[in-house]
């Protein structure tokens, strides 16, 4: 892009950044996963509490 900085820099910045969500990806679908084990397991709680009592 010789002669076309006002678009040429946005462009490359826009890359770094989509660069750098593709690889925090794994991490966000970690913590999601997580997330949902510990809501699931306070659902099963409360469920095994009211079925017992």
């Amino acid at each position: 892009m010789v002669g076309s900085q006002e678009r040429g820099f946005p462009l490359i910045s826009r890359a770094g950044i989509g660069y750098i969500v593709v690889q925090m990806i794994p991490l966000f679908m970690r913590l999601l996963v997580e997330i949902a084990k510990a809501i699931y397991m306070n659902v099963i709680d409360v469920f095994y509490i009211i079925i017992i009592y």
